[in-house]
């Protein structure tokens, strides 16, 4: 290349514009788009790559709060993050944070450093978590580089074990949204209140399940439960499990998987329109939630009311 030259640069195409503001310095690796609503994104960044092969990417500031994780370890890894130079030793789902407005340079020689969990938050979301539970800390969030608190590595990676079960649930993603910026913001110092005690009156337990049950075909977030009674979505959360011994993405399915028991008792309907008119996406999503939680396929649990 000669001298002036400018080197080419390969930007992703995944619809999440904070992530395809990303430039390469070779093709992006190949990036699955696990949720992408509700103020938080979730992508799987695989390594496409042989071992000494260019990974180098310009992270400019982007338009949301930036955390990934290495799914491996490796032996070493360059960045600079707000024109601060860091390498280092990476652990399995060690990660990082860029907040919003802050770019970065990460340089992933090593192959085993390049399947990477992003998470990414839109500072309207997290703002919006401030106003409902706390306030951002003087002088705002600052960039973290191989050092995140030990709730989010594991709220990580089991987002990312959610994600390999093909979890869909519009519960679970604004569920799992509402922790991951409350445990930013933990780990970012910012003043919380006082943990609310106890758990919902009985009035508010039947109101929100009456709610759920009323609207299993549809997809329901977290936002508009916790509405139903005026509490924050954090709060609502950790509130609604105390009193049913579920979180609500939870206790939404199984009252789907009940539904359905019903609706086979009662009918011979095809099970993929049982499964829609339950809330499942496809038959195929309705056999592995029923799978799971009865421990026997629909069709065969079917077939024993015969017998």
């Amino acid at each position: 290349m000669g001298a002036g030259s400018v080197k080419t640069r390969f930007r992703p195409e995944t619809g999440v514009g904070s992530y395809d503001a990303s430039e390469w310095l070779e093709p992006p690796p190949q990036t699955e788009v696990l949720w992408n609503s509700g103020g938080m994104s979730c992508l799987y960044q695989k390594n496409n790559g042989g071992e000494g092969s260019s990974n180098e990417v310009t992270l400019p500031s982007s338009g949301a709060h930036v955390l990934f994780f290495h799914r491996f370890g490796a032996p070493k890894i360059n960045c600079r993050v707000a024109n601060r130079r860091h390498n280092g030793r990476v652990q399995p789902w060690d990660g990082s944070f860029l907040p919003f407005g802050v770019d970065g340079w990460w340089d992933n020689a090593t192959e085993s450093a390049r399947d990477v969990f992003h998470l990414h938050l839109t500072p309207a979301y997290l703002g919006q978590l401030c106003d409902q539970d706390g306030r951002l800390p003087p002088g705002g969030l600052s960039p973290r580089v191989l050092n995140l608190s030990p709730e989010l590595r594991t709220l990580a990676q089991a987002l990312h074990f959610a994600a390999e079960r093909e979890e869909r649930s519009t519960l679970y993603w604004t569920g799992a949204a509402t922790m991951v910026g409350m445990q930013l913001l933990v780990m970012s110092g910012t003043p919380q209140p006082a943990a609310m005690r106890g758990g919902l009156a009985p009035w508010q337990v039947e109101r929100v399940c009456d709610y759920i049950r009323d609207h299993l075909e549809q997809p329901v977030a977290i936002e508009t439960l916790a509405a139903l009674i005026d509490l924050s979505p954090h709060h609502f959360c950790r509130a609604f499990k105390a009193s049913t011994g579920l979180p609500p993405h939870r206790w939404q399915l199984e009252e789907r998987v009940r539904r359905a028991e019903e609706m086979m008792r009662a009918n011979r309907d095809d099970l993929a329109e049982i499964a829609l008119r339950c809330g499942f996406f496809d038959q195929s999503h309705f056999t592995r939630a029923f799978q799971r939680h009865r421990g026997i396929s629909p069709g065969r649990w079917r077939r024993t009311l015969a017998n």
